[in-house]
């Protein structure tokens, strides 16, 4: 049932758009190698933006393997605030 779930979300993810080309604040929902998070992104100018994200991962395991017994758990979590600069690109003249 959890593979089922996980591969119904990346498929979400993946295929899943809204448009934000005039948006002033955005959420974006992934799933990658930090686990399953969001983004949320704000405008706070013409070119610049500040940007959250959460990620997730949680993981178990128990097992025996050669006579050794394994009890794994694993609890990941991060999170960050960026700020994004957006300045425009200086092309060459024509021709050169």
């Amino acid at each position: 049932m959890k593979r089922v779930w996980l591969v119904g979300f990346a498929c979400l993810t993946l295929f899943w758009s809204v448009p934000a080309h005039a948006a002033r604040a955005g959420l974006t929902v992934k799933g990658g190698t930090l686990g399953i998070g969001a983004d949320v992104t704000a405008s706070l100018a013409p070119r610049l933006n500040v940007r959250g994200n959460f990620n997730v991962f949680k993981y178990s395991f128990s097992g025996t393997q050669s006579e050794v017994r394994y009890d794994v758990d694993i609890k990941l979590r991060s999170f960050a605030v960026l700020l994004d600069l957006f300045y425009p690109r200086i092309m060459p003249p024509p021709g050169i």
